[in-house]
């Protein structure tokens, strides 16, 4: 049984069983395009990753899709389309991406990847703050 709530969405629901809102968001975002990522240094053809976005989509959440896939930090990852870095502002419609296109990610050198070296990593930054802030306050207190 579904209540009063349901019955009222199916009724503003167009013939292609979208909302207004829906439609309105795919008119804006463009066709769907999917997108196959690959790291650096492996074969085009060894994808890691797929995903379906829209044309209008920036790379900047491409590339957050991508960091959240490798669990890896955001500014740890390049993105890269026929050999050339794409800039995260643009959208994929700027850099004229077309549907099945292949994504060379690029992890900086020295780069935790996966979450328990990301982890490990802020443990120690927590640790070094807290002993910076020691030595602070000791500082302070022989004044």
């Amino acid at each position: 049984r579904q209540g009063n709530g349901a019955t009222i969405r199916k009724a503003f629901l167009n013939k292609d069983g979208k909302t207004s809102e829906q439609q309105l968001q795919d008119e804006i975002a463009g066709d769907d395009t999917p997108l196959h990522f690959y790291l650096q240094g492996d074969e085009p053809s060894k994808v890691f990753h797929s995903e379906v976005f829209k044309q209008g989509q920036t790379f900047e959440w491409v590339k957050h899709k991508v960091a959240v896939k490798l669990e890896a930090k955001y500014q740890d990852l390049l993105l890269f389309y026929n050999n050339k870095r794409i800039p995260e502002p643009f959208c994929l419609v700027d850099m004229n991406i077309a549907a099945d296109t292949k994504i060379e990610v690029q992890i900086a050198e020295g780069a935790k990847v996966g979450l328990d070296e990301l982890r490990e990593q802020v443990m120690r930054e927590i640790e070094q703050d807290g002993s910076n802030q020691v030595n602070e306050d000791e500082e302070e207190e022989k004044q």
